[in-house]
C-alpha cells in the first residue's frame, strides 16, 4: 500500500486533535460557505485572499517605539555572552503586541536575541500551564530589533488507539518549577530549565470526551503517564536560535510508546509560509509533510521554528498550528525504556529562530543550529541579491514581498521564505541549496498591495547571479460615501472579478488617500448594514491612475431609537484570528453596527482605544467581554467585564478548566459579569444537545455526569444564564425532524419563557476573521442620540429585560394595546389584544410574512403588504389571548439576501425575531407562566388569494 494509503487511520487522531484546537481554543468555526461567496471560510469572506488584498493600512496603534527599551532595563547583553535572569521589575518587558512577560519570568538574551520563559505558576499564555516560551526577538545590540510578535510554543505529548481513536490521549506538559542552571557569566551557553509533569489539556481532552460519549463509549478523564519531564531553552552566545529540549523520563516499570508534538501560535500580524514535500488532503482537511521549518514576518521582524531529526508535519485551523513528528505517526512513536533502563528517557528537540526583518532574516539563523531540518535534507546557504524595480520608469520599489517558492511533488508552488524590499528596492539574503536528486524548482515572485504581481523568474542554486523583478504598476481608488443626509458614512466595498471577490475595502470618513487597487474590471458592491442603500455597478481601474468612487446610500429603515449591538465578536487577542482590532472595528463601522462586545478566547480587553485612534467614536461603541471557551460544558459569553491586567496579561479571564456550568457561570458573576450568555448550545455536539436538553421537561434528559468526564457531583444544568443564542449566524431555529436533538432554538427558548424563565434570544455573528459582524444583530431600545451618548448600564438593562430583538435582514416594532413593548407586562383580562406589527428593510431583502406565537403556538400568519419596499407591513391585529401568555413575532423572507450583506438560507430563519411581551389575562398584575408544553406551528407560508 502507498505511504499515504497507510497513514490515513493514523490522521485521524491527528485531526481530532487538531480540530479540537479550532473548536476550543480557537472558539467557534467560521459559518459554512453558502454560495455566495461572501461567508465563513470561503475565500471571498476572508481568509484566503492574496496577501495585500484585505485594506488595513491604517495604523494598527501600537504606538511609538519606546526611546529605551525596558526589556534591558536592568542591563544590556555583554558582547560574546548569553545571559539567564529573573524578571523582577514590572517596567522589563518587550515591547510589541503579543508581548505578555512579567514580574517572576525568566529572559534569555544574547546581542542577537530575547526570550521571555513563563514561570510556572504563571498563566499569561494562551497555553493554560507555566514553563513555556511566550516572548521572542531580535536584538542589535542593548536595543529590540524588532517589536514582539510571537505569542507561544506549548508542548503536548499523547497516545493513539487504532481500535478507538476517542480513546487516544494528549496531555500537555506543566511547569512545576524553574530554575537558571546556567546564567551565561561562564560565556558558555544560558540555560533555563523548567521541570514538571505532565497535566490534563484541557481543550483537547474535552473533545475526546465529547467524541467518546457520541458514540456511546464511556470514558473518564486522561490518568498520567508516569513522566518527569523537563524543558531545557540553551541559547548559546552569539546565537539568534533558541534550542529547545523537552526531556521525557520514565518513572514506571513498563515501556511507555508516545508521540510527542507542539502548539505553536505565530503572531495574529505576522503571516506564516513553509515548504511542504507532500501534501495529504483529509475531508477537506490539509495535512502538510516533509517541512524543513516554518517561518512567520511581517517585515518587521521574522520568527522560524524547526524540530531536530524529525519529519515535521502540520496543519493549521482558524490560525493554530499543531506541529507533529510524522515519522512518529507513521513509523514509531516514542518508545522510552522502564525506570532504571538505559533507555528510560527520550529527547525531543526543536528551534526557535528570531530575525529583525523579513523572513529570511530568522530562516537563515537556523543554519549554524540546524544544518538538517530533515533526515536526509542537509542544505548549505547559497546567498541571494535582488532588486524590484517598477516596470515603467525602472525605479526601485520599496516595501515590496518578495516570495521565494519551491515546487513540490504534487506541482505545487509553495512559499519556502520571504523578503521585504529596502528604501531602493532591493532585497539580499541566504537561501537553502539542499544538495540532493529532488530538491525543489525555485522562483522569486514580487507581491505588492495594489499591484500585479510580477512574473515569476526562475532560479539556479547552483548558478546564483543577481536577480531582477519588475513590478507592474497599479492604480487607486478615491472614496467618498455619504447618507442622503451629505454625511459621510463608513461602509464595505468589495471588488468582484468574475463573480469572485479579488478586494474588500473598509472606508472611514476623513481618509484622504486614495486606496491601491489592481488594475482591471470589477464587479462592485457598497454596502453599510441592514439599514442602507446599496450601490452595485461596475468599476474600471486603470494603471497609474486613480478612479473616484463617489456615491450616496440612502438611510432607508428607520431605526430611530435603537441601537445595534453584536454581543459575540472576535479579532486578534483570540488565537484564532488574525484580524487586527483596528481592522475589526473598521469592519463593525462598516456594516452600520453601533456596539460591538469584545468576546475574544480567554482574553480580556478593551477594544476602545482601536476605535479613537481611527476617530470612528460617532459612529461605534465597545463593551469588553470574554468568551470563556469551555467546550464542556460549553462556550459562554461573559460581559461588561473590566480589564485587569494587574491579575494577569490577558486582562484576568476567567479560568473554567474542570469547572461544571453552574461553577462556570458562578466564575463569570464572580468576575464582575453582568451578562452571562449561552453560546450556540445545539448543533449535535453541543452542551443542550450533548446532555439531552428537553423542551417538554425542561430539564436533561442526562443524569450522569461522569459519562461526560464529569464529576460525579457535577451540575448538568443551571439557570444563571441571561441570554441564549437563539441565533449564531443566520441558522435554523426549529426542530428539524431529520435531526433530533441537532436544531431546535426557538423551542428550546419558548421552554424557558412557559416555565416563568425570562431568558433573552440573542443574535451574533460570532465573527472571526473577515466573517461579517452583526450578522446577525440585535436591536435594543436607546435614548442615546449617538455612540458618543452610549450608555452600557442601558444596553445591559434591555438585554436582561428582554428589550431587544434579532435582526438577520429586517427590522421590527410591536406594541401591545399601544402601550407595552419587548419585555414589558401588560394586563388585559378581555381574551384578545391589540398587536401592533411594523416590519421595514431594504427593498433587496425580502419580507414575505410574519407570524405571531402565543405561548409558543402559532396565532397568526399574515403576509406582508409590501415583501419588495422598504415597509414591509405596518397594522393592528386582533390576536386572541385566553390566559397569561408571552407574545413573539417571527418575519419570513424567501429570497436570497445580497452577496454584500452575506446570503444564508432563509428557510426557517426568520428575518427578523422579536423578544416576548407578556400579557397578564387573569388580571393579577404578573405574568404567570403556562407551564411546558409541546409547541404547535408549522413552517408553512400563509395561504394568498
Amino acid at each position: 500500500m502507498s505511504r499515504r494509503t497507510t497513514c490515513l487511520a493514523t490522521f485521524l487522531v491527528v485531526l481530532l486533535v487538531l480540530f479540537s484546537l479550532s473548536a476550543c481554543s480557537g472558539g467557534d468555526s467560521d459559518p459554512e460557505p453558502d454560495g455566495d461567496g461572501i461567508d465563513g471560510d470561503d475565500p471571498a469572506d476572508g481568509d484566503d485572499l492574496p496577501d495585500g488584498d484585505d485594506d488595513n493600512s491604517e495604523s494598527d496603534g501600537e504606538g511609538e517605539e519606546p526611546a529605551v527599551d525596558p526589556i534591558f532595563m536592568m542591563g544590556c547583553p555583554e558582547a560574546g555572552k548569553s545571559k539567564a535572569l529573573e524578571i523582577t521589575d514590572p517596567r522589563q518587558k518587550m515591547y510589541g503586541p503579543d508581548a505578555i512577560g512579567a514580574v517572576g519570568d525568566i529572559l534569555l538574551m544574547n546581542e542577537k536575541a530575547a526570550f521571555v520563559i513563563e514561570a510556572p505558576e504563571h498563566r499569561n499564555a494562551y497555553y493554560i500551564y507555566g514553563g513555556v516560551l511566550v516572548d521572542a526577538v531580535a536584538v542589535d545590540g542593548c536595543r529590540q530589533a524588532s517589536p514582539d510578535r510571537f505569542e507561544e510554543i506549548g508542548f503536548l505529548m499523547g497516545t493513539f488507539s487504532a481500535a478507538n481513536y476517542y480513546n487516544s490521549v494528549l496531555r500537555a506538559f506543566a511547569g512545576d518549577s524553574v530554575e537558571i542552571v546556567n546564567d551565561g557569566s561562564d560565556g558558555e551557553a544560558a540555560v533555563v530549565r523548567v521541570s514538571g509533569h505532565d497535566d490534563i489539556f484541557w481543550l483537547v481532552e474535552y473533545e475526546l470526551l465529547i467524541g467518546a460519549f457520541l458514540q456511546g463509549t464511556e470514558k473518564g478523564l486522561s490518568e498520567p503517564f508516569g513522566l518527569d519531564l523537563a524543558v531545557n531553552y540553551i541559547l548559546p552566545p552569539d546565537s539568534a536560535v533558541l534550542q529547545i529540549n523537552l526531556v521525557l523520563k520514565n518513572t514506571t516499570t513498563e515501556e511507555l510508546r508516545l508521540i510527542g508534538g507542539s502548539e505553536v501560535m505565530f503572531g495574529d500580524t505576522t503571516p506564516s509560509r513553509y515548504y511542504a514535500n507532500s501534501v495529504i488532503d483529509i475531508a477537506g482537511m490539509r495535512i502538510d509533510t516533509g517541512i524543513p521549518w516554518m517561518s512567520a514576518s511581517g517585515g518587521d521582524g521574522a520568527w522560524a521554528v524547526s524540530m531536530k531529526d524529525a519529519e515535521m508535519m502540520s496543519t493549521s485551523i482558524s490560525g493554530v498550528t499543531a506541529v507533529l513528528d510524522f515519522n512518529q505517526m507513521l513509523v514509531s512513536p516514542l518508545k522510552i525504556g522502564p525506570a532504571g533502563s538505559e533507555t528510560d528517557q527520550a529527547t525531543i528537540t526543536y528551534f526557535v529562530a528570531v530575525g529583525p526583518t523579513d523572513g529570511n532574516s530568522a530562516v537563515r539563523n537556523l543554519k549554524a543550529a540546524h544544518p538538517e531540518p530533515l533526515p536526509d535534507w542537509s542544505y548549505s546557504q547559497v546567498t541571494l541579491e535582488g532588486t524590484v524595480s517598477d516596470a515603467v520608469d525602472g525605479s526601485g520599489v520599496a516595501d515590496v514581498l518578495v516570495e521565494l517558492q519551491g515546487l513540490n511533488p504534487a506541482d505545487e508552488w509553495m512559499v519556502l521564505d520571504s523578503f521585504h524590499t529596502d528604501e531602493n528596492g532591493e532585497f539580499s539574503g541566504k537561501i537553502p541549496n539542499f544538495g540532493r536528486t529532488n530538491t525543489p524548482d525555485y522562483r522569486l515572485v514580487a507581491r505588492m498591495d495594489g499591484r500585479p504581481d510580477s512574473e515569476p523568474v526562475d532560479m539556479d542554486v547552483e548558478a546564483m547571479s543577481p536577480v531582477e523583478l519588475s513590478l507592474p504598476r497599479g492604480g487607486f481608488l478615491s472614496v467618498d460615501i455619504r447618507d442622503d443626509g451629505d454625511a459621510a458614512i463608513p461602509a464595505k466595498i468589495l471588488l468582484y472579478r468574475d463573480g469572485v471577490l479579488s478586494k474588500r475595502i473598509f472606508y472611514i470618513p476623513g481618509r484622504e488617500e486614495a486606496y491601491a487597487v489592481k488594475p482591471g474590471d470589477y464587479e462592485i458592491s457598497v454596502t453599510r448594514g441592514y439599514e442602507y442603500e446599496i450601490h452595485e455597478g461596475d468599476l474600471t481601474i486603470i494603471a497609474g491612475e486613480t478612479t473616484p468612487l463617489d456615491i450616496v446610500l440612502a438611510h432607508l429603515v428607520d431605526t430611530d431609537g435603537y441601537f445595534g449591538v453584536d454581543t459575540h465578536c472576535h479579532a486578534g487577542p483570540s488565537p484564532d484570528n488574525t484580524i487586527s482590532v483596528e481592522e475589526r472595528i473598521r469592519t463593525v463601522a462598516a456594516e452600520g453596527l453601533d456596539v460591538v462586545v469584545s468576546t475574544d478566547h480567554e482574553f480580556v480587553s478593551d477594544w476602545y482605544p482601536a476605535v479613537e485612534s481611527q476617530n470612528l467614536e460617532a459612529w461605534v461603541a465597545t463593551v469588553v467581554g470574554q468568551e470563556v471557551t469551555a467546550s464542556l460544558p460549553n462556550h459562554t459569553n461573559a460581559y461588561p467585564l473590566e480589564v485587569r491586567y494587574d491579575v494577569d496579561a490577558r486582562g484576568g479571564y476567567v479560568h473554567w478548566y474542570g469547572l461544571d456550568i453552574a461553577e462556570i457561570y458562578a466564575a463569570e458573576r464572580a468576575r464582575g459579569a453582568q451578562i452571562v450568555q449561552l453560546n450556540h448550545p445545539r448543533n449535535g455536539k453541543n452542551y443542550m444537545s450533548l446532555v439531552g436538553y428537553d423542551p417538554l421537561t425542561g430539564e436533561p434528559a442526562l443524569t450522569d455526569p461522569t459519562l461526560l468526564g464529569l464529576p460525579e457531583d457535577a451540575a448538568l444544568w443551571d439557570w444563571d444564564f441571561d441570554t441564549i443564542e437563539y441565533m449564531n449566524d443566520p441558522e435554523y431555529v426549529f426542530i428539524d425532524e431529520s435531526q433530533p436533538g441537532e436544531k431546535g432554538l426557538f423551542d428550546d427558548w419558548m421552554s424557558f419563557l412557559n416555565m416563568g424563565r425570562r431568558k433573552t434570544a440573542v443574535g451574533v455573528s460570532d465573527a472571526h476573521n473577515y466573517a461579517i459582524p452583526g450578522r446577525p444583530r440585535n436591536y435594543y431600545p436607546t435614548t442615546a442620540e449617538s455612540t458618543l451618548d452610549f450608555n452600557e448600564a442601558e444596553m445591559v438593562a434591555a438585554l436582561k429585560g428582554g428589550r431587544s430583538m434579532v435582526s438577520a435582514g429586517a427590522f421590527a416594532r410591536v406594541r401591545i394595546n399601544d402601550e407595552a413593548e419587548m419585555g414589558d407586562t401588560v394586563t388585559d383580562t378581555d381574551g384578545e389584544i391589540r398587536l401592533w406589527v411594523h416590519i421595514e428593510a431594504i427593498p433587496e431583502v425580502d419580507v414575505q410574512y410574519f407570524k405571531v406565537y402565543v405561548n409558543c403556538d402559532q396565532a397568526l400568519a399574515v403576509p406582508a403588504s409590501d415583501p419588495d419596499q422598504v415597509v414591509k407591513y405596518d397594522g393592528t391585529l386582533t390576536v386572541p389571548v385566553t390566559e397569561d401568555a408571552h407574545v413573539v413575532v417571527l418575519a419570513f423572507g424567501e429570497d436570497d439576501i445580497p452577496r454584500g450583506l452575506g446570503n444564508y438560507n432563509p428557510e426557517a430563519t426568520p428575518r427578523v425575531t422579536t423578544n416576548a411581551i407578556f400579557v397578564d389575562v387573569d388580571g393579577n398584575g404578573e405574568y404567570d407562566a403556562p407551564g411546558l408544553k409541546i409547541c404547535e406551528y408549522d413552517l408553512e407560508p400563509p395561504a394568498t388569494e
